[in-house]
């Protein structure tokens, strides 16, 4: 059986499934057009699939079709809460990139102006997602559709927001050059209109005016998070660092996720609501984490990248768009926006959250840990002494051996070191307590260090904004004194007559070294919190504050997050010897 067709011109659009099943099939025609509208055009054969062209056969890339103009619309607009139309531009604040100057989550509405139609006439429509990001989801998008009378050839919907949660922030990309946060045009989502009007379907308005919203761009501590854990070097929105390791702390993901949704689907959200929420939420995570830590699970990275995935949501809030200097991805000091993210570092630092009126008549002692840092070099990189920080708030080992302890984590950033953040923390508390231990992770080395010696001179090696020498030097303020304080951490009592001990199978030294230029545990940010403890507890008091560098223990020339619990019995034997 044979099937043959004849045309002059001969289109065929296949939106589902056609079948034709036939001996011999000829289609003649003068032109031939073939389209599947969604997944693959697929040629079959049991033998050959023969293509020829007396000018040859050309195979080139795909080009999308041009939108679908209806006779009867003349133009659909987006308007913003001022009643202006949105037109896709330059903007300046994002690098001249072309979109649409408007942050997800304001207000906008669809405005569809027709010619020569009765009012009453039905118009059905819906709000369309277009991105080339590989696992983005337009949650809740399939609700902005409508089915309204035109009246005097308009019709307008009413304001509706475009959720934060649809940009695409996986594509974004930090420059090292200029050592900004960038998104090309291109890879910006976008938003358009489909729908019927008189049984003719229109996908409108044209590309150059579909919906290009844009949002406050991740900075470099931040953008870390978002790389896929398959360490291809590429980000991905859901299958990355930051969600892998909140998810591990199921108290800490219900506390992020309920935060997401707080900020990104709460209506007429207010500030004041937000600095609410932020000052329980903030704190909550400290909490989860310590008694994660507390309980056996020993890691500080559930704690490090909420924080950071909670503080960017805010950021991407409307509400701060003038607190944001977009084109640097900082906030701008004093702002409403700042005091919020202070709060918030406050919380979950636990800066806020020391208190030794509950220590009775028991020693007093401040321990202070960092961030995990160096991300760049490995983004499943944990702080040995941000799980000391988390293990020993509160900790009932030391209670039973009449030591009460509280803790805080620093971040490892040159910034809040500038503003006097470790300053602020231990002139508040030293009169209150008999000792204070700043904590860091000593590098790759394996050996425990007591610093002798700390120097102001700064080192500058990158910190965890890639502030730094080789990274953001602008951003870095230099120091280049050679001035030393010592630590007052009682010798004697630890070492007695040696330079190092053993506890545990594991070295503990007592570090003499120093130069014009190092400390005796270097010059970064681990020897420069001890100068700044050090300075603030003076030359002439005795009181013991000093620094206690922890050994990388590792496994297989790997660190070991597993061996955490032989750091934190060679910590606690150091505390305990200090002050029996």
């Amino acid at each position: 059986m044979g099937i043959y067709k004849r045309a002059k011109n001969m289109y065929v659009k296949i939106n589902k499934t056609s079948t034709i099943i036939a001996k011999t099939y000829s289609v003649t025609a003068e032109k031939i057009t073939i389209t599947a509208t969604e997944g693959n055009l697929n040629l079959v054969s049991n033998k050959k699939v023969i293509l020829t062209g007396k000018e040859g056969v050309v195979f080139g890339d795909y080009v999308a079709s041009i939108e679908k103009k209806h006779p009867e619309i003349i133009e659909i607009q987006f308007i913003n809460d001022k009643n202006t139309v949105l037109k896709q531009s330059l903007i300046k604040n994002f690098g001249g990139i072309k979109g649409t100057d408007i942050l997800y989550g304001k207000k906008v509405k669809i405005k569809i102006i027709t010619k020569e139609v009765e009012d009453g006439t039905k118009i059905s429509f819906n709000l369309q997602g277009k991105t080339k990001s590989m696992n983005q989801v337009f949650f809740g998008l399939d609700k902005l559709k409508w089915n309204l009378e035109i009246k005097d050839n308009i019709c307008e919907t009413d304001f509706f927001e475009l959720k934060p949660l649809w940009y695409s922030e996986d594509l974004e990309k930090y420059n090292d050059k200029t050592h900004k946060t960038e998104i090309k045009t291109e890879d910006l989502n976008n938003f358009y209109v489909k729908g019927v009007l008189r049984a003719i379907p229109f996908e409108l308005p044209e590309k150059k005016d579909w919906l290009a919203p844009i949002a406050y761009l991740r900075n470099y501590e931040e953008s870390i998070g978002l790389f896929n854990t398959n360490d291809l070097e590429i980000k991905d929105l859901q299958s990355n660092y930051e969600n892998h390791f909140i998810s591990s702390n199921l108290e800490i993901l219900k506390i992020e996720r309920d935060f997401s949704e707080f900020i990104n689907n709460t209506k007429d959200l207010t500030i004041e609501q937000i600095k609410t929420r932020v000052e329980h939420d903030a704190k909550c995570i400290w909490d989860m984490s310590m008694k994660q830590v507390q309980s056996g699970k020993l890691d500080d990275r559930p704690l490090y990248w909420a924080r950071n995935k909670m503080q960017v949501q805010i950021k991407r809030h409307f509400l701060f768009e003038e607190d944001i200097d977009f084109e640097k991805s900082i906030v701008k000091k004093g702002t409403e926006l700042d005091k919020i993210i202070q709060v918030f570092e406050g919380k979950s630092r636990n800066y806020a959250g020391i208190d030794f009126s509950k220590g009775g008549s028991k020693k007093k002692v401040l321990i202070t840990g960092f961030d995990p840092f160096q991300l760049e070099f490995g983004k499943d990189t944990f702080n040995p002494s941000g799980i000391v920080a988390l293990n020993s708030q509160n900790n009932l080992k030391l209670l039973d051996a009449n030591i009460f302890v509280q803790t805080c984590i620093f971040p490892v950033r040159y910034e809040d070191f500038d503003n006097g953040i470790v300053e602020k923390i231990v002139a508040k508390f030293i009169d209150e307590v008999d000792m204070i231990i700043t904590t860091s992770l000593n590098g790759s080395n394996s050996i425990f260090d007591i610093e002798k010696y700390a120097i102001e001179f700064r080192g500058g090696g990158t910190d965890n904004m890639n502030i730094g020498e080789g990274g953001d030097e602008e951003r870095l303020i230099r120091n280049i004194n050679s001035i030393y304080t010592e630590t007052t951490l009682p010798k004697d009592k630890i070492f007695e007559e040696k330079n190092i001990i053993t506890i545990n199978n594991l070295s503990v030294r007592y570090d003499i070294e120093k130069d014009k230029e190092n400390g005796s545990g270097g010059n970064y940010l681990s020897n420069e919190i001890m100068y700044r403890a050090t300075k603030v507890r003076g030359s002439k008091s005795k009181k013991p504050v000093g620094h206690f560098h922890l050994g990388n223990l590792k496994t297989h020339n790997k660190s070991d997050i597993n061996r955490m619990n032989e750091v934190i019995d060679v910590v606690n034997e150091i505390i305990i010897k200090i002050l029996k």
